[in-house]
Parts: C-alpha cells; sequence; structure tokens
C-alpha cells in the first residue's frame, strides 16, 4: 500500500483565444485580461473618507459567478468604438484539474510517495525496486527522487558501512605497517 501528500483535488479552466476573430472585433489580448481581472480579481475602485478612518472600495464579482465555470458565460468584453461582445465568442475553455497546494523540502517543490511493506519482504528489496522503477520511468533531470525515514536511514547506513569497512581495512593496514 502506497499513499501521497499530493492534492489535485483543485480546479481549473484554461482558456484560449481566437486571435483572429478578437482581432476582427477590436479586441486586444490586454482588454481580454482587463475583462478577465474585472471578474474574477480585485480591483480597489474608490476610498470612502470619513472623519476618523478611511475604506477602500473593492470591486469584485458576485460568488454565484466565480464559483462555477459557468460564470465565464456572464462575461462580456468592451471594445473602444464597438458593442459588448460575450467573452465565450472568442474563448474556449478547458476544465482540468491544478493542485490545492505544493509542498516543499527547502526551496524545491516536493511530493512525498510512502509505502508499506508486504510480509517477509525486507526493506533492501524494496529500495532496489523503487530505484530500478525510477530508472524505467526515465524521469527528466528535473525530477529527483530520494529516500526518507525510514529507508533513507537503512540508505544511508549501507554507505556508512562501506566507509566502515574502508576505514578498518586502512587501520590494519597501518598497524601492520607499524609492526615491520
Amino acid at each position: 500500500m502506497s499513499n501521497t501528500d499530493q492534492q489535485n483535488g483543485g480546479l481549473q479552466a484554461s482558456l484560449s483565444y481566437d486571435r483572429r476573430t478578437a482581432a476582427r472585433l477590436g479586441i486586444t489580448p490586454q482588454l481580454i485580461d482587463q475583462s478577465l481581472y474585472g471578474a474574477f480579481g480585485q480591483a480597489q475602485v474608490s476610498t470612502i473618507f470619513t472623519s476618523l478612518n478611511q475604506y477602500h472600495v473593492v470591486m469584485e464579482a458576485a460568488p454565484q459567478y466565480t464559483q462555477s465555470p459557468l460564470g465565464m458565460n456572464s462575461i462580456y468584453v468592451h471594445p473602444s468604438g464597438g458593442n459588448a461582445v460575450p467573452l465565450d465568442a472568442l474563448v474556449r475553455t478547458a476544465n482540468s484539474t491544478s493542485p490545492l497546494s505544493v509542498n516543499h523540502d527547502g526551496l524545491f517543490p516536493a511530493v512525498t510517495v510512502s509505502f508499506n511493506l508486504a510480509p517477509g519482504v525486507p526493506l533492501e528489496q524494496a529500495t532496489i525496486a523503487i530505484e530500478k522503477l525510477q530508472e524505467r520511468l526515465a524521469m527528466p533531470r528535473t525530477v529527483r527522487g530520494s529516500f526518507a525515514g525510514t529507508a533513507g536511514d537503512f540508505k544511508k547506513s549501507l554507505i556508512d558501512q562501506i566507509v566502515l569497512l574502508v576505514m578498518a581495512l586502512f587501520a590494519v593496514y597501518i598497524v601492520l605497517v607499524g609492526l615491520v
């Protein structure tokens, strides 16, 4: 059995727009950006001053329009010198999942995958199988895998054993040279 801390349960809408149609209607990419930010961002539009305090007025879309991708159907782009154009006339949406959070190990994004051993399977056999799987997957150089916890301690102890063995042989050699 394995488990991971990666959470890909977020929803994401990717937009692609038809440049020719937008250009024909006099709509620039910046205007599309401004319309989307006006709908889904927060823009300070005014400040109310009182005798003791000041209040920032923030414009944002009503929640019923931002909670679902269907809210995209209610957005209109207003080109200068033209009539309002519905955004869905020039934009195609593709819904997908996205991470809810990105965990880090130091400065690098990280995902922890934990595993249990089947009864009677030694840890050494499991770590070798995982390393072979990493090689078979041919992961890009930017993706690195390492062991932590008990498996990490096991791998570190294997390296420590080699170092201790070399040091012991070196000590025996020094003692033998001293006896001659």
